[in-house]
């Protein structure tokens, strides 16, 4: 079975009750967060399979300590573009 796609901004919709907005501004901040939602969805994707690949490395016998340690100028890209979601 295939696992559902994350969803980046549920913790942040399941913290709008808390904030006691108006239905106005929480129907803002939904549109502002459904419009990132693809590109987020995009980064969090990615990050998963960065991960994977990290702990493919991290596994094998004997690790390979240039692959783990190595910058990734398109892992370094993912975090700068997630950050600027928030900064919107």
């Amino acid at each position: 079975m295939a696992r559902r796609p994350p969803l980046p901004f549920d913790h942040i919709l399941r913290c709008l009750g808390v904030l006691r907005l108006t239905d106005a501004q929480k129907a803002d901040i939904k549109a502002v967060l459904e419009a990132a939602k693809p590109e987020a969805v995009a980064i969090a994707l990615k990050l998963k399979s960065d991960e994977a690949a990290l702990k493919a490395e991290i596994e094998k016998t004997p690790p390979e300590p240039c692959a783990i340690g190595r910058p990734s100028c398109s892992s370094t890209r993912t975090v700068e573009t997630a950050k600027a979601l928030f900064d919107r």
